[in-house]
């Protein structure tokens, strides 16, 4: 009989492949490709995939129910067209894939199997194939949607802002909050923020970020600009062409695509197995048949280990995907779950991430006939739209004394030296020292004695001048966070074997801090090319390099190393690019994310080794213990999805209860 259907199928898949490349439109060839597309490819958004597999769960929980305890012959004979409907998805998938990719899928074999019993007789068997079938399908979905919705809140949490022109009078809203025709403002130093045309202004846009393009991009009234490219020089009024929430949803899809995609190298090993295995095993099948009767071939060709690792590496993935957003972990790369275990070098950019990003302003120095709430008031126009931590410190400074700041006529950033703006008459100059030499304003004796003071004590001078003459400097100091030596210490127990400091400081004030928290190196006065030319130092040392930053300035950097890393709050171009975006204000779930990576490798690899475990118990089982299909049932689904769903899901919810009494701090599992 093994032989007969052997030949009915092969005649089946002949004809099928020659009717698909006749007909490619056919409806049977659609259905197939329907068929592959949404179950395989994952192109079906995930809430229907959940309720497809839903459905097919509860068809085949009643198909069961009445095999197990209705007797009606009736009854029953209408049950044989319920089962085949529950059978149907997997004969679908088997055929397309042994059509298309000349692959003996274990859909395939399940279908044979399928196939096999109802010409036997084995109804119970043919439901409980079905039943578990669809509900590892479903249990997947189940995961990714839990694991889509977690992802969702957690990038929802940013808090992305933008300036809007509103009754002539600029407004910082939320960006999730735009409407079609609002009219955003970017000012120079900002990332572009939505799609849309500009209605006022020039300016000069650095579209590397969209393109891989490192020249700078003229844009001017009439031009198309896009999200996530950066306005270097100029400000520019952008009539927004698609609402904020549109926006916001192709972000979350684009990201969420990338993330709950991706398959690790050891879930892909596995699935690769799984399909190479399938000729074997249908091979053994066959040559069994003689021996063993076609009860014992059908045993053999339900022996496999086909989608079980699929379900456990995807539900695996998508727990630990969970548990880091369940504690604020933004994960927008899969690739960082490959990446982190091998990192050997940690790159911190120092303010703003070592340090908190709350500047404050700890001393105006004023000239002489200069009085500080003028050079207060310099700075502060000059800064006022700049998202950046010594902006935010001195605006929070000119707003506590109640300044009133006048609109700016026109900006220049110098990425990592000061910015430049127009105003009537005057031209105000807000940089370091470096800044004011780069454009030829002379310091006074008295700048200079401020100067040497303010780096004694390892604060920060940054100078204000106005039509080239010095007015007066502002010191600025932030403190180091709380949790920085316990995450260094963390990392190096970890495995970490590098840690460095990039700075935009002097010298001497990294050097402290460098020597302070004991790094293994540091770099001082660096410059926004300069941090990615260390990055590829390091990396052309043979090192895999994480870099964690949270400015414009870190950009280049942060795309450039293999693990980027930014906080929640930071810049929206660096959390943008960044793979994975840290809570505010919180560096501790560093160690976090090297705990999860290291255990989700492990449990993967536990997973696989458990998918071949049934494999060998069936099949010792039928040659030498008399097993039939219904026990390797039992087998498959008993202990092989019983094993691999408690190492798939256990440790994730162990780690949780771990995570929630002490966050940050990961037990290692053997």
């Amino acid at each position: 009989m093994i032989i007969e259907i052997a030949m009915c199928a092969g005649v089946l898949v002949y004809v099928g492949d020659k009717l698909c490349k006749q007909f490619p439109r056919t409806r049977v060839w659609k259905m197939f490709q329907k068929a592959d597309q949404e179950a395989e490819d994952g192109t079906l958004p995930a809430k229907q995939a959940l309720a497809k597999h839903h459905h097919h769960l509860i068809v085949s929980t009643a198909s069961l129910g009445i095999v197990l305890f209705n007797a009606n012959p009736v009854v029953a004979a209408i049950n044989i067209g319920i089962m085949a409907y529950t059978a149907l998805p997997m004969l679908q998938l088997g055929i397309r894939r042994l059509v298309t990719s000349r692959t003996i899928s274990h859909d395939f074999l399940l279908s044979c199997v399928s196939v096999l019993c109802l010409i036997t007789g084995k109804h119970l068997a043919f439901v409980l194939n079905s039943f578990f079938y669809h509900f590892g399908k479903r249990m997947a979905a189940k995961a990714q949607e839990d694991t889509r919705v977690q992802l969702r809140h957690v990038f929802e949490q940013q808090p992305f802002k933008v300036w809007i022109l509103k009754d002539q009078t600029e407004v910082e809203i939320p960006l999730k909050d735009l409407k079609t025709g609002d009219i955003v403002v970017v000012n120079t130093g900002s990332a572009v923020p939505v799609d849309g045309t500009i209605a006022e202004g020039f300016a000069m846009i650095d579209q590397h970020a969209l393109t891989g393009e490192a020249v700078l991009a003229e844009k001017q009234i009439g031009d198309r600009v896009f999200a996530s490219t950066l306005v270097v020089s100029g400000r520019i009024c952008i009539q927004v062409e698609t609402t904020g929430e549109d926006t916001m949803v192709s972000q979350i899809g684009q990201v969420l695509e990338q993330t709950l995609d991706y398959k690790t190298t050891v879930q892909m090993k596995g699935e690769k197995w799984a399909d190479w295995s399938g000729l074997p095993i249908l091979a053994l099948g066959g040559v069994s048949y003689p021996f063993l009767g076609i009860q014992g071939a059908t045993a053999v060709l339900n022996s496999g280990y086909g989608n079980r690792i699929r379900l456990f590496g995807s539900l695996g993935t998508f727990n630990y995907l969970t548990l880091g957003a369940t504690h604020g972990l933004f994960i927008k790369d899969g690739r960082v779950f490959e990446q982190v275990p091998h990192v050997d070098t940690v790159i911190f950019d120092k303010t703003g991430t070592l340090t908190t990003s709350q500047l404050s302003v700890s001393e105006i120095i004023p000239c002489q006939g200069v009085s500080e709430q003028e050079v207060l008031r310099y700075a502060a126009t000059a800064e006022q739209k700049i998202s950046h931590p010594i902006a935010r410190a001195i605006l929070q400074r000119a707003e506590a004394e109640k300044i009133d700041l006048p609109d700016m006529d026109d900006a220049i950033y110098h990425s990592g030296y000061g910015i430049t703006v127009s105003r009537e008459d005057q031209v105000i100059c807000v940089g370091s020292t470096r800044f004011m030499e780069q454009e030829g304003i002379g310091l006074p004796p008295f700048i200079c004695d401020a100067l040497r003071r303010s780096h004694e004590n390892q604060g920060s001078l940054l100078l204000v001048a106005v039509n080239r003459e010095v007015m007066g400097g502002i010191e600025m100091r932030h403190a180091l966070r709380p949790e920085v030596r316990s995450v260094i210490a963390g990392l190096r127990r970890r495995g970490v074997r590098h840690i460095s400091i990039l700075s935009g400081d002097y010298e001497q004030n990294t050097q402290a801090l460098a020597e302070a928290l004991e790094v293994d190196s540091w770099f001082a006065q660096v410059l926004p090319e300069q941090k990615a030319d260390i990055v590829t130092r390091f990396q052309q040392e043979g090192r895999t390099v994480c870099f964690v930053g949270d400015g414009v300035n870190d950009a280049i950097a942060i795309r450039r190393a293999n693990v980027s890393v930014s906080l929640r709050g930071a810049t929206t171009l660096a959390t943008d690019l960044a793979q994975v975006v840290l809570p505010a204000d919180d560096l501790t779930q560093m160690t976090t994310l090297f705990d999860l990576a290291h255990s989700l490798n492990r449990n993967l690899k536990t997973s696989f080794a458990i998918t071949l475990f049934p494999v060998a118990l069936n099949l010792t089982g039928i040659f030498f213990m008399n097993f039939h299909v219904l026990t390797t049932i039992i087998v498959n689904e008993g202990i092989g999805v019983g094993l691999g769903l408690a190492n798939a899901l256990w440790p994730a919810r162990r780690r949780m209860l771990q995570m929630s009494d002490t966050p940050g701090k990961l037990e290692d599992e053997a």
